[in-house]
């Protein structure tokens, strides 16, 4: 199967990189792409939108999630506070966890809830970075041929790749390739360690 699917990638590959035809980008400044060459004509990020800076990160968490664990709060607080960040972006919000309560609540099952939440979190920054890119490179959608999506953070089918296309409204004939890195560590690690452990 994996050798079928790296077949599938090099030919996808080869077709990508035999275009090589001249794209010009913002600011009027012509970009090639090399022949037989792999080139990377235009970047775009995203981040969630919410901002905490990391003083506040541990009050917040266990205001947020009703705990009143002291042991977890001073570990917590000194991983904090050994380390160099200062900010952080998520995607948790008072408004996802009025929307589900339970994850406020100790021994609660949740992981339908985290993966909703992580998924739709995937998608829409995805998309605000395939934009920002797009822009950037400075031609229409309509001229993509080719969608690469790596992702490490979603357990989804469809991947998010589907919903990329589909948000960026991608011509069905565009080809895809999906890399959904935790999947492939859940199908490859056991069988491979079976036997050997």
């Amino acid at each position: 199967m994996l050798g079928h699917i790296t077949k599938c990638f090099e030919r996808e590959t080869r077709e990508l990189l035999d275009m090589g035809s001249e794209y010009v980008g913002r600011g009027g400044s012509i970009m090639k792409a090399n022949g037989g060459k792999a080139t990377i004509l235009a970047l775009g990020k995203a981040f969630p939108h919410q901002l905490v800076m990391q003083d506040f990160l541990v009050d917040g968490y266990f205001r947020d999630t009703n705990c009143d664990d002291p042991e977890l709060k001073q570990k917590l607080a000194r991983l904090c506070k050994t380390t160099t960040v200062k900010t952080r972006y998520v995607v948790m919000s008072d408004e996802i966890l009025e929307k589900y309560p339970e994850l406020t609540t100790e021994g609660t099952p949740t992981i339908k809830q985290r993966l909703h939440i992580c998924n739709e979190a995937v998608t829409q920054m995805a998309i605000e970075a395939s934009r920002a890119c797009i822009k950037n490179w400075g031609r229409p959608t309509s001229d993509i041929t080719h969608l690469v999506y790596v992702s490490s953070s979603e357990a989804r089918l469809p991947g998010g790749d589907v919903y990329l296309a589909k948000g960026l409204g991608l011509h069905p004939d565009s080809k895809g390739l999906a890399l959904l890195l935790r999947l492939l560590w859940w199908c490859g690690w056991p069988s491979c360690c079976q036997g050997h452990c």
